[in-house]
């Protein structure tokens, strides 16, 4: 008689994710995908991704972005992934982390900016003590470093963020150094007096300053609240701390959520499935599985 082997657990786990992806979008839905990390690194985009998010279209998923990328970044990629009149992502477009929005069937330059006048003004404040703190970088053109804080090596984003703050941060991701930053951070809020801005470490190379109380799991959840999604038949794709928030609303709510390989840990212990490829690649996969 034959030995039946049983199936590892991290394999029948996998197979338990990508049947609830399967499920959720068996009758067409929504898919939300973050942008870096998610759907382009620092490799580009995969040149086949195109057909495969048509596919996703085709079997009647509407596809939405939830980034942290201002809108100049995100005209970027969409000429990159062929999409600039958004033949491709014609849903709910979150920005900077769901405080700016952009409506379906508006362009880029058509958002609307969330945050607060008073949170905006402290935001202000802070860009200019950090640009007042920073040093630039002889080895490292482009970066720099804090007065008295050796490291990690930051710098402003190339272009304005309209409704939040995005400090980068060079790697290696999830770098201890990391939180040398933050504590910068923090004391710069003390020392400015700050009080409507709360501090989110990405993990993939990003420190966010957000308004309180808005976070990308509000976009989402807005949707919700006005009936233009159903959260039982929506998938969120992502792969940084700032997406647990988002990921949260969609679990609590059955859908499903897909954590690249490149994901944080924090990002991977909230999803539904692990798929075995990076960003691009690894939603390919996905789709491959699902049609």
């Amino acid at each position: 008689m034959e030995t039946i082997k049983p199936v590892p657990v991290e394999i029948a786990k996998e197979n338990k994710g990508i049947l609830k992806v399967k499920e959720t979008l068996k009758n067409g839905g929504w898919a939300f995908f973050d942008v870096d990390g998610t759907l382009e690194d620092t490799n580009g985009i995969p040149i086949d991704l195109n057909t495969y998010l048509q596919l996703l279209i085709s079997n009647g998923v509407e596809l939405g972005i939830s980034t942290g990328r201002c809108q100049t970044d995100l005209i970027r990629f969409f000429s990159k992934v062929g999409d600039s009149y958004r033949q491709l992502f014609k849903g709910w477009l979150f920005l900077e982390d769901s405080h700016v929005t952009v409506e379906p069937g508006n362009s880029i330059n058509e958002a609307a900016i969330l945050t607060d006048p008073k949170t905006l003004q402290e935001m202000e404040m802070f860009e200019k003590l950090f640009t007042s703190s920073w040093l630039p970088s002889e080895a490292l053109p482009g970066w720099g470093f804090l007065k008295n804080l050796p490291a990690p090596p930051v710098k402003l984003p190339q272009y304005p963020h309209y409704g939040t703050v995005a400090i980068w941060e060079k790697g290696p991701y999830e770098s201890p150094e990391y939180g040398l930053m933050m504590v910068w951070a923090l004391n710069a809020a003390r020392q400015l007096g700050i009080e409507t801005i709360e501090f989110l470490e990405t993990g993939d190379g990003s420190l966010r300053l957000l308004q309180k109380g808005i976070n990308k799991g509000t976009g989402l959840k807005t949707l919700v609240e006005r009936g233009i999604i159903d959260l039982s038949r929506t998938v969120y794709f992502g792969d940084a701390n700032n997406d647990i928030s988002a990921a949260e609303i969609v679990s609590n709510g059955g859908g499903a959520v897909v954590a690249l390989a490149n994901a944080t840990r924090g990002f991977k212990n909230v999803s539904t499935h692990v798929t075995s490829h990076p960003a691009g690649l690894g939603v390919i996969e996905v789709v491959k599985q699902l049609y």
